[in-house]
């Protein structure tokens, strides 16, 4: 069976079997979607759409998306290998990369679904409706179980994470669990050390 459809009713098995043979360019390019994913998704919350062309928030979305992905895949998977043996765990830390990145595999998931919202909604996929009238609301209408798709993808994303992490460490689910959130409040931490200064350096 394909690990892409297996990761979601059994995310366990299908970790030890990418232990065993993990195809090489499945890390990078899982961690490249991720982030373009999750780019498309902070310019739908932000209302981007209200200033930019949804071409220019897709353009932008592949490439700065991209390049954050892969850096949460290969330097967060530092944070998360470390916090894992620090709860007990044993993997390597190429497989923490395998675990991180097939445990996104449910948000990855969602960019089937966004070309044909873009489609449908138009502007208003990543724009706020300021104008009732003029609005598409087809599209808006869809906005709805697109936003519960992505709360389901979000949860299941967690919790496949935190299976994939089980089975990499050989560690119990509340060790897992530990090692999953403690990396991702390290990983915002980072984020916010490396903002703030050029914050400051900027100015107001």
């Amino acid at each position: 069976m394909n690990p892409i459809l297996t990761i979601f009713a059994r995310p366990r098995d299908t970790m030890k079997g990418l232990l065993a043979s993990c195809p090489w360019y499945s890390v990078p390019l899982l961690g490249a979607l991720w982030g373009i994913v999750q780019a498309l998704s902070v310019a739908q919350r932000r209302n981007l759409g209200n200033d930019f062309s949804n071409l220019q928030i897709v353009g932008f979305a592949i490439l700065v998306g991209a390049f954050l992905g892969l850096a949460k895949t290969y330097g967060g998977a530092v944070a998360f290998w470390g916090l894992s043996r620090a709860v007990g765990g044993n993997g390597s830390l190429r497989d923490t990369r395998i675990a991180i990145a097939w445990g996104e595999v449910p948000h990855v998931a969602m960019l089937v679904f966004w070309p044909f919202l873009i489609i449908v909604s138009g502007q208003h996929a990543f724009a706020k409706p300021t104008d009732l009238d003029s609005a598409n609301f087809l599209g808006v209408l869809l906005l709805l179980p697109f936003m519960i798709a992505k709360l389901v993808a979000s949860i299941w994303a967690i919790v496949a994470s935190v299976n994939c992490l089980m089975v990499a460490h050989d560690v119990s689910g509340f060790r897992a669990f530990c090692a999953f959130s403690l990396g991702w409040i390290v990983l915002v931490l980072c984020l916010i050390a490396s903002i703030v200064p050029l914050v400051l350096w900027l100015g107001p």
